[in-house]
């Protein structure tokens, strides 16, 4: 009986960090967008970082390449986005409920405010918003797959 008990225990304590993980974490890459076909790929890695969150990002446009990062606590406060070393951005992320965080991006030309959503399944990721952009409207519909 004690060897049973301790066999349950080992199992249970190896299994409690994997339920402590937040589904966002992982590396998610964006569906392509016909309606946005200057965007040919972006891929999303978000992962667990000392003092929050890290998003960590890889673009390709039809012109050009460029990474950028930021780190947050998902409690809707205002951080760095960082691009080649230097403030770029501020975003702000909240986590709503388990599967749905609150984002705004504010830029020089740009305001982006969505929701981004998982899946039931934990394999696709959807934001839906809206925005501007040099002061034009923008709808945000982005789909990413999880990859990792």
């Amino acid at each position: 009986m004690r060897t049973t008990l301790r066999f349950l225990s080992s199992i249970l304590l190896l299994c409690l960090p994997m339920m402590a993980t937040d589904p966002i974490y992982g590396v998610w890459r964006m569906r392509e967008d016909p309606q946005n076909p200057a965007m040919k790929r972006q891929e999303m890695k978000v992962e667990e970082v000392s003092g929050g969150t890290k998003f960590s990002f890889d673009v390709v446009m039809a012109k050009s390449k460029f990474s950028y990062f930021y780190v947050t606590r998902l409690d809707g406060e205002a951080v760095d986005a960082i691009m080649k070393k230097k403030p770029f951005s501020k975003v702000k992320v909240k986590k709503i409920s388990p599967v749905a965080y609150e984002t705004t991006v504010t830029d020089l030309t740009t305001e982006q405010h969505y929701t981004s959503t998982i899946s039931k399944n934990g394999k696709t990721l959807t934001n839906e918003g809206t925005g501007q952009a040099n002061g034009q409207p923008l709808v945000v519909h982005v789909v990413f797959d999880r990859v990792q």
